[in-house]
C-alpha cells in the first residue's frame, strides 16, 4: 500500500492505496478508470501525455483546483489536458491533472516528479 506526498512540503496529498493492473477492455467513456482505493503506475487508456503519470480515484485525491481550472472545464468537466489543474492544499504545487469531461476516461494524474510515493506497511 502506498500514500502520496508533495514533493516540495511532504503533505500527504491522497488516501491509502493499492496498486491494481488495469483491465482496458471494461474501460468506457465517462467512467472511472481506477477504482476508489486503489493506483496504477500508468496505462495505455490514459491519454499519451499522461500513460507514465500515476493515475489514482478523483475521489482518492486531497488536492485543491488550481485557480485557472476552469479554462479547461468542457461541457460536463475536466477537459483532457497536459495542464497541472490540481495543486497542493499545503504549498500550492501543481502536481496532477484530474480528466472528467464526458468523452474521456475519469481519473487524476500524478506527475512523477512532484510527488513522493510512501510505502505504508501493512
Amino acid at each position: 500500500m502506498i500514500q502520496i506526498t508533495c514533493k516540495r512540503c511532504q503533505a500527504i496529498l491522497s488516501n491509502t492505496l493499492k496498486e491494481i493492473v488495469l483491465d482496458s477492455d471494461i474501460i468506457g467513456q465517462g467512467e472511472e478508470i481506477v477504482e476508489e482505493e486503489y493506483y496504477s503506475n500508468g496505462h495505455e487508456n490514459a491519454s499519451a501525455m499522461h500513460a507514465d503519470r500515476v493515475l489514482i480515484n478523483t475521489e482518492d485525491a486531497i488536492l485543491l483546483d488550481h485557480k485557472k481550472i476552469y479554462d479547461y472545464y468542457g461541457c460536463c468537466g475536466f477537459e483532457l489536458t497536459n495542464f497541472l489543474n490540481q495543486i497542493c492544499p499545503n504549498c500550492n504545487l501543481g502536481v496532477a491533472t484530474i480528466v472528467t469531461e464526458c468523452y474521456t476516461d475519469h481519473y487524476l494524474a500524478f506527475q512523477k516528479d512532484k510527488i513522493i510515493i510512501i510505502d505504508i506497511m501493512q
